[in-house]
């Protein structure tokens, strides 16, 4: 029972909570972990850590193009680039920096070994017979020079780090040192420049989205509720709901990134459902002659058990994104969950005691004469039209089938980047230019501890390496057999022609005897372990669906043509594990779904006890998700890993307002009334709180639909369409269900 003294120890006790947890926002803290998204508890994943231990991680680099527009064989240019390299070798976590300024090749000769040059920096004349002999020999011009022939590139590998901080330090500092020195055009790629795009694009998407999703739910409630007392006190709730969750995620250590930007704004806009209906009910229980507080109390009594409903089955649809294996996505379904969690309860313990002790002024004659007007049609809809409202929505079931049928999983690493950004067209430079900026990585085994440098694995290996190129679009490879070539390129006068594998065993003998006398990987780089070795290099981005094809027509071939016996082989590393995600992301979104679907189903039989009841709820729930697959398919846009929240988001939300219609239509029908005038009450009683809270979900929604992510705009721009799908089948198609199939009976107490 709420009266004077609960409340005001209800709402000082709430207090004291939310300014202690409150304290903790100082704490909070971006993250940029990409790695973040791999699958959890992969098999694949766990062989990827055990194979960086080995050979370091495949991602752990920065590209620099400088372009020159004389041509990049002029003297000055290649004097500054050489100057600059030396500068970013400097650089704090900077292991090696490799371009064509400083590469040279061991050449055998008559007084033994020496290292040439490719480039003669100090000699102009030079230069331009350096250029031909660069050219002569596509391992080297492929992999620093241009397609367009206007720019060289500088492979630039550091350590790994242990956090953001230390990373960004790394790019602060390489531009810092770019800053120094004038270049026609200058182009960056490599995951610290990824990341840090993304986490300054985050931090301003997590500002904006507050700001105007707090203003946007603002306006809404000044046009809806009116009371300036009251949309304070909705607002307010709102805002702690927020800054309740937010504390909670410091506490246990949740950083904020790209996906979890997205909760303040779904809590801001989730947690008005609640307060709505508490205060719609209450004007209803006020304008039917009972006093303000047996209005409020009469309200909490009726509405409190659906409103609890609601939460779980918003929660629930958050609960099931747990079921994509991604951290960043469980992360956002389990903290959305929680702060729905934390919107109720605060919900409870403040706002009906706000009414009490603030005692709003409710007018006796309240509804909406617009809303009225349009809820009559609706009814009337229902009473007379039932079978032209159920061939319409199946007309509309068949084209969404349709489109359903036309929708792909695919996704590109950096998407996500506004179309313009200067880091996403730096990528893209290099995809066009250089074979592109993703990693690739593939490693090869020998049964038995078998030797890797022998004739047989390595030209095994050369036949994989050239296969992956022809497949899956591999550039640049970097393997055991780069180091044949190039030791059998050293012994034989160090010309273009003879970059390749040596012809009799004698000259392979006499390789595999300088491979292993002279350490060269221990000089160079390294590519084996025992019996173990890594193939790696770059490739395009294409899209995960691509690669994914690309995969399986390459391990076909490879299957049978490969000696098992002799050597085995894996593709593994970073971005195979995102491929990967995205390859399983549709049947795990199922089982998250079908889940939520089985909960709901639950919570609805149970509360009519009809089993039918079950397909009567399903039906106009499960619609507006099928509604933006099928648009997403129409449209072409792909399911990935930023798009596939949507659907649970909408899921979660869109059920509320069925359960609230259900919920209302029970109430009568346990209050002996007849089904068809239980429909009409339950429609003028629930429709209006209903719209409006749809009004309000939309708008905050569509705030999304400003982001730069991609990913985020589809995210507000789908679930706003999804909830007024949601309205329509829950306003005409829900009441014509309830009258075709739910028993007419009357129902016991």
């Amino acid at each position: 029972m709420i009266n004077k003294k609960s409340s005001i120890l209800s709402i000082v006790i709430t207090s004291i909570v939310v300014l202690l947890m409150g304290s903790q926002l100082v704490h909070l803290k971006f993250n940029n972990d990409l790695d973040a998204f791999f699958p959890l508890d992969d098999p694949d994943l766990i062989y990827y850590k055990d194979f960086t231990d080995k050979f370091g991680y495949d991602n752990d680099y920065i590209l620099i193009a400088l372009k020159n527009d004389q041509g990049i064989f002029q003297a000055d240019f290649l004097q500054r680039a050489d100057s600059l390299i030396s500068d970013l070798e400097d650089i704090v976590g900077v292991k090696k920096v490799i371009s064509l300024v400083n590469l040279s090749k061991v050449i055998k000769t008559p007084m033994g070994f020496i290292e040439v040059p490719y480039l003669h920096l100090d000699n102009t004349d030079e230069l331009l017979k350096d250029s031909i002999k660069v050219y002569k020999e596509p391992h080297v011009r492929d992999q620093f020079i241009s397609e367009d022939s206007q720019s060289t590139k500088i492979i630039l590998s550091h350590r790994k780090f242990e956090n953001k901080k230390l990373s960004d330090a790394l790019v602060s500092q390489v531009y810092e040192v770019m800053d120094n020195y004038q270049f026609d055009k200058v182009h960056m790629a490599g995951r610290p420049i990824g990341e840090r795009a993304y986490v300054w694009a985050v931090q301003e998407d997590f500002s904006f989205f507050l700001i105007f999703s707090g203003a946007t739910i603002l306006i809404m409630l000044i046009i809806f509720i009116r009371r300036p007392s009251m949309v304070a006190a909705s607002l307010l709730i709102s805002l702690l709901s927020v800054v309740m969750t937010l504390s909670f995620m410091t506490l246990v250590g949740k950083e904020i990134d790209i996906l979890s930007t997205l909760i303040p704004s779904i809590l801001l806009v989730v947690s008005m459902s609640d307060i709505i209906h508490l205060f719609a009910h209450a004007q209803e229980a006020y304008a039917q002659g009972a006093t303000l507080p047996d209005a409020i109390n009469q309200t909490v009594k009726k509405v409190g058990f659906a409103t609890f409903l609601t939460s779980v089955t918003t929660a629930v649809g958050f609960i099931t994104l747990i079921s994509i294996r991604v951290q960043p996505i469980i992360d956002l379904g389990m903290y959305s969950a929680v702060g729905i969690v934390f919107a109720f309860l605060l919900t409870y313990l403040l706002f009906p005691q706000m009414m009490f002790l603030i005692k709003p002024r409710f007018k006796r004659k309240r509804q909406n004469k617009l809303l009225k007007s349009f809820l009559q049609v609706l009814y009337h809809l229902v009473m007379t039209k039932q079978k032209t409202i159920l061939i319409t929505f199946g007309v509309a079931f068949l084209l969404v089938l349709v489109g359903i049928s036309k929708l792909q999983i695919n996704a590109y690493l950096i998407e996500d980047l506004p179309k313009n950004d200067p880091v996403k067209e730096d990528f893209m430079y290099f995809d066009s230019q250089y074979g592109g900026t993703k990693p690739f990585t593939m490693s090869v085994w020998t049964p038995d501890s078998a030797e890797i440098y022998s004739k047989e694995v390595i030209t095994l290996i050369d036949s994989i390496e050239t296969l992956a190129h022809e497949t899956l679009n591999a550039n640049n490879l970097v393997s055991p057999v780069t180091i044949v070539k190039s030791i059998y390129q050293m012994q034989n006068g160090g010309f273009a022609k003879n970059y390749k594998l040596p012809e009799t065993d004698t000259e392979w003998k006499k390789v595999f005897r300088a491979i292993k006398k002279g350490q060269i990987e221990q000089r160079f780089f390294k590519v084996t372990e025992n019996n173990l070795a890594q193939i790696s290099g770059f490739s395009k981005d294409f899209g995960s669906r691509d690669a994914t094809l690309r995969s399986k027509k390459f391990s076909e071939k490879l299957d049978q043509s490969l000696d098992k016996s002799v050597l085995d082989y894996r593709i593994t590393g970073s971005s195979q594990l995102i491929e990967k995600s995205h390859e399983t992301l549709s049947m795990n979104l199922m089982k998250g779904l079908f889940g939520a679907v089985i909960i709901v189903s639950i919570i609805a039989g149970y509360m009519f006890k009809s089993w039918r009841m079950i397909l009567i709820t399903l039906i106009p729930n499960l619609f507006p998700i099928m509604a933006i697959a099928a648009v997403m398919g129409f449209f072409g846009i792909p399911i990935n890993l930023g798009t596939s929240i949507i659907f649970a988001i909408s899921f979660g939300i869109v059920v509320d307002d069925t359960i609230h219609f259900l919920s209302k239509m029970r109430e009568e029908r346990l209050s002996g009334r007849s089904m068809v005038y239980a429909i009409k009450r339950t429609i003028f009683a629930t429709g209006e709180p209903i719209i409006v809270t749809t009004i309000i979900l939309t708008s905050g929604f569509a705030i999304f639909c400003f982001s730069q992510f991609a990913a985020t705009f589809n995210t507000g721009l789908f679930v706003s369409v999804s909830f007024i799908v949601a309205l329509i089948a829950d306003l005409t198609l829900l009441p014509v269900l309830i009258l075709y199939f739910l028993p007419r009976r009357n129902l016991g107490r």
